[in-house]
């Protein structure tokens, strides 16, 4: 499966590398510029791309960003329709 997190922040990294070591392909990071550094390090071959990007791709977006910022992260992606049907969303 591919998959994409969208606010790859410490837990949004660990998920992301969890998920490729059980054999999943990792399309797409996205975060603050704090992130870029640590995805790279745990996760070399997966870009690091603008949300909408990022997400496109991916059958599983994971939204790793914080509580008060999901909602809005979640609409932004379904307006850019990065994400639509068929795409699980988490």
């Amino acid at each position: 499966m591919k998959g994409a997190v969208v606010g790859a922040g410490r837990v949004g990294t660990a998920v992301a590398v969890l998920l490729e070591r059980a054999g999943h392909r990792i399309v797409g990071i996205s975060g603050r510029a704090e992130t870029r550094g640590r995805a790279s390090a745990h996760l070399p071959h997966a870009p690091f791309l603008e949300p909408a990007e990022a997400a496109a791709p991916a059958e599983l977006v994971v939204i790793g960003t914080p509580d008060d910022v999901i909602e809005p992260t979640a609409g932004a992606l379904a307006a850019a329709a990065a994400v639509g049907p068929g795409t699980w969303v988490s």
